[in-house]
């Protein structure tokens, strides 16, 4: 099992899958997340793909992670790959 635990949010739990990554976790704690009555969730997340790089994790429950998102830009703005 797998439990991600957000401060002042959700805690939420759901089955390891082999060669899980970030990403596919990230989608499971959603999927598993209940939704409330008014059909909203507690758990929201944003990834941004950036080929063979992989993703990064822009947000979560509204919090952005600016910082290492400009890093990132700058390594793909000189990268060669």
């Amino acid at each position: 099992m797998v439990t991600i635990t957000i401060t002042g949010g959700p805690t939420l739990t759901f089955p390891w899958a082999e060669k899980m990554t970030g990403q596919s976790a990230m989608e499971a704690a959603f999927n598993n997340e209940p939704v409330t009555a008014d059909g909203s969730r507690k758990f929201i997340f944003m990834l941004q793909y950036y080929g063979a790089l992989g993703y990064l994790v822009d947000m979560i429950n509204g919090t952005f992670d600016l910082f290492c998102h400009e890093i990132f830009e700058l390594i793909l703005k000189y990268s060669r790959y």
